[in-house]
């Protein structure tokens, strides 16, 4: 095998496709160099990288792993580890510098903050938030004793995407008032509508996403 990979990796050394490759201990490992390799299509980030492949002799042993051939008798399967991002602490480092923390929609981790502008109404704050939840929009609810305009504030350099702002005329018909970060209000909407209103915008990143992976 060895020698069949260590002509496989010449031919890419001499075409400037692999950085270096090395044996380590237990199996070879290879480290392909792959320039402006596209980390996140989603984001358009592109960044230089590296993509480990590594051949694991020992673990299958270990975990005794095992598996039917054609010949109809047991084998010890091989094991591939392939991290092609490299460590995942570098690659959120990367991500959130190229986005500077403001993730696309289907990304961040709260999508949407419900704010009561007193705390008589977060009862509805919390009907709110667990009703998008309930169809995966990801929700919280900021329920300190703080003014609006602080908790408006606060939650825009969150870089959440969405705040929900909740009173008394929002409580007794049913609607929540919307802002958009880097937009500013959006008027009211009924929960339903705000509910299809998100479902749609993420459904269009994706769709957009997978439209520049084929491209």
């Amino acid at each position: 095998m060895f020698p069949f990979l260590a002509k496989f990796l010449d031919l890419f050394v001499q075409s400037r496709c692999v950085d270096r490759f090395q044996f380590f201990f237990q199996a070879p490992v290879v480290l392909f160099c792959l320039l402006q390799r596209l980390l996140l299509v989603c984001t358009g980030l592109l960044q230089t990288g590296k993509l480990f492949i590594q051949r694991h002799n020992l673990l299958p042993e270990r975990f005794d792993l095992t598996y039917k051939g054609a010949d109809d008798k047991m084998h010890r399967p091989i094991m591939i580890h392939r991290a092609p991002f490299g460590s995942m602490e570098r690659f959120v480092a990367v991500l959130l510098e190229h986005t500077g923390g403001k993730f696309p929609l289907w990304l961040s981790p709260d999508q949407v903050v419900v704010l009561p502008i007193s705390e008589k109404f977060n009862d509805y704050a919390e009907k709110v938030s667990a009703y998008l939840n309930k169809y995966d929009i990801r929700s919280q609810v900021d329920d300190r004793n703080e003014k609006i305009g602080r908790k408006i504030r606060d939650n825009e350099l969150k870089r959440i995407p969405y705040l929900l702002i909740v009173g008394e005329k929002e409580e007794a018909e049913g609607l929540v008032s919307v802002r958009a970060q880097g937009e500013g209000d959006k008027g009211q909407m009924t929960l339903e509508a705000f509910r299809d209103y998100m479902t749609d915008l993420v459904s269009h990143e994706i769709d957009a996403n997978k439209m520049e992976q084929k491209n």
